[in-house]
């Protein structure tokens, strides 16, 4: 058997045959296994199947095209088969959506989003693809809030039902363009696939370790031509907002887990400010964004 890294991410600890980049080295007892070995290419009778998934009630199949297949079971173990071309490097990185899959499986209220903390609090940035997120996230960074998590936000609840987002990876990715903007050479940095012009860059120095009571969530929208814009949102206009940046929607409604998602997302939209964000396209526009979410989350 290989040796075991264990590490902390998304509320859990885990303990991995491989070297996972980004999430936070711990000494806490592991309460979720990821070895290496076979992964069928199938499930026999899954219930629910998408692109890139397959499920039944005790097994999510998981493809990581380039990387790996996972099979997550019972909420507890993950075998991941990694293709043979696939680097370590590579593949370790990929082993964040299994974890995703996983704590939908224990109930956690997955988002495609961006976060960061001060001492007020956790803001969360969400959105879809391409809508600068990790740009504005770096920018928020820079400014001395701390890093929680990148690309992926795991979101519960602590002990009075106030929405919690968990810390997750000590590093963001960023493309060429907004390295340029942070003074940063992609050449010193990893690509997070071979081919790729999106890159990892770590931030341990500046990464927050502990979950943050969500004090604001901002949803990125597209070109917006009379400048930055922020609309605060209320009612039921909040859950709309952030239903279309779940996290594998077809998994969550397939598997009938949405009582457990549901319940993190209404108390998400009826105790936390949610604010639709949107602005002219472009780089010069980050740090009014950032000013706007700082006068706003205040």
């Amino acid at each position: 058997m290989s040796a075991l890294h264990r590490y902390a991410g998304f509320g859990l600890t885990f303990e991995c045959e491989l070297p996972s980049p980004g999430f936070a080295p711990s000494d806490e007892p592991a309460d979720v296994r990821i070895r290496i070995g076979a992964v069928p290419a199938r499930l026999e009778r899954p219930v629910v199947r998408g692109l890139t998934f397959e499920a039944d009630a005790h097994r999510v199949l998981l493809r990581c095209p380039g990387s790996a297949r996972f099979l997550i079971q019972e909420a507890t173990d993950i075998t991941m088969q990694p293709e043979s071309e696939a680097p370590e490097d590579v593949v370790g990185p990929s082993v964040g959506a299994a974890l995703g899959v996983l704590l939908i499986q224990r109930g956690a209220f997955m988002v495609h989003a961006a976060a960061c903390a001060s001492g007020q609090g956790a803001i969360v940035l969400t959105g879809f693809a391409g809508r600068g997120k990790s740009t504005l996230l770096a920018a928020l960074v820079a400014r001395g809030h701390d890093l929680l998590a990148d690309d992926l936000v795991a979101i519960g609840l602590d002990a009075s039902d106030h929405p919690i987002a968990h810390p997750a990876f000590a590093q963001f990715t960023l493309r060429v363009d907004s390295l340029g903007r942070l003074g940063l050479d992609h050449r010193y940095l990893r690509p997070i696939l071979p081919g790729v012009a999106k890159y990892f860059v770590p931030a341990a120095a500046r990464f927050c370790q502990r979950p943050q009571p969500i004090r604001a969530v901002y949803v990125l929208e597209g070109d917006s031509p009379e400048g930055i814009e922020v609309v605060p949102l209320t009612g039921q206009d909040r859950f709309a907002a952030l239903r279309p940046h779940v996290y594998a929607p077809r998994l969550v409604e397939g598997l009938r887990f949405n009582r457990a998602q549901f319940s993190v997302a209404m108390a998400l939209a009826a105790k936390v400010p949610v604010f639709r964000l949107r602005r002219p396209s472009g780089l010069a526009f980050v740090d009014g964004l950032a000013d706007a979410i700082e006068r706003s989350s205040c």
